[in-house]
């Protein structure tokens, strides 16, 4: 089974809906080829949550994605 994946930028919305799309257990943020956070569905506001995310949140990401890391 293939990993499903999302770019830092894309919006909560699109990881909800590779979610329902593909059922994984969590979606991997992946930034040039680089794993920089991962997604559950924990991580993602409920519908009937407020939508005050547009973006995937830092701190579900993981490090700065600006960071190169050691």
């Amino acid at each position: 089974m293939s990993s499903v994946t999302i770019g830092p930028d894309q919006n909560v919305e699109e990881a909800r809906r590779l979610m329902a799309q593909h059922h994984p257990d969590r979606v991997l943020v992946v930034q040039d080829y680089r794993l920089v956070g991962i997604v559950s569905e924990a991580n993602i506001p409920s519908e009937e949550a407020p939508r005050c995310l547009s973006r995937i949140p830092a701190a579900v990401r993981g490090r700065d994605a600006q960071d190169p890391g050691p």
